[in-house]
């Protein structure tokens, strides 16, 4: 990319030459009234521990840059080589950004906010970090019971589902039928004497 390429909203977010003062670019002093625009947001979010809401307004203003500019604004890093390239890792762009509006908001807080907002981005950052699930403290020891380890496995035939089967029908089988009377005797408790008897002339007529 050659430098007559930039326009006034591309941002240098990383500058690794010598020979060229990245702050003095008009796109750079833009870049930072849009980041005051969204300051007071951002720190309230941060010192509340609020980290998407910060990150939401990080994307916000890579949107802004990128999409309500005209021409569109674009990340840019100049190497020590004096290379010119545009950054197109999203994660590295969001990084660059997230870090900047945290240097500038750092400087406008006294001593006492500088400490909670120091343990703030300390917090951050460890959510950040990735999990290293070979940590021992999880790592999960079953220890299984020597009684359960040495339970017999029983299996069940057809044969044996069978033989239960005809032995509950033989078992209903030597109910034999349930008199009238033994009827009123089950169900005396639930029904009064009318009720019953009212029952008995309906099971009759049923019957005849």
């Amino acid at each position: 990319m050659d430098f007559q390429q930039i326009n006034n909203y591309d941002v240098f977010l990383r500058n690794d030459s010598k020979d060229f003062n990245h702050r003095h670019h008009v796109g750079n002093a833009r870049f930072l009234v849009i980041l005051s625009v969204y300051m007071k947001k951002f720190g309230s979010a941060i010192l509340h521990n609020e980290f998407g809401v910060c990150h939401a307004v990080v994307d916000d203003i890579i949107d802004t840059i990128r999409h309500k500019t005209f021409p569109s604004g674009r990340f840019l890093h100049l190497s020590d080589q004096n290379e010119l390239l545009i950054i197109e890792c999203e994660r590295e762009i969001h990084d660059l950004v997230y870090n900047k509006i945290c240097q500038i908001f750092e400087k406008q807080l006294s001593p006492i906010e500088k400490a909670r907002f120091a343990k703030s981005r300390k917090i951050a950052e460890l959510r950040k970090k990735p999990v290293d699930l070979s940590d021992r403290r999880f790592i999960v020891n079953i220890n299984l019971n020597q009684k359960h380890r040495n339970h017999k496995r029983i299996r069940v035939d057809e044969t044996t589902i069978n033989n239960n089967t005809v032995k509950r029908q033989r078992r209903r089988s030597t109910l034999g039928p349930i008199s009238l009377s033994e009827i009123k005797s089950r169900m005396s408790f639930v029904f009064s004497e009318k009720d019953l008897q009212g029952l008995e002339e309906s099971l009759f007529s049923l019957i005849n």
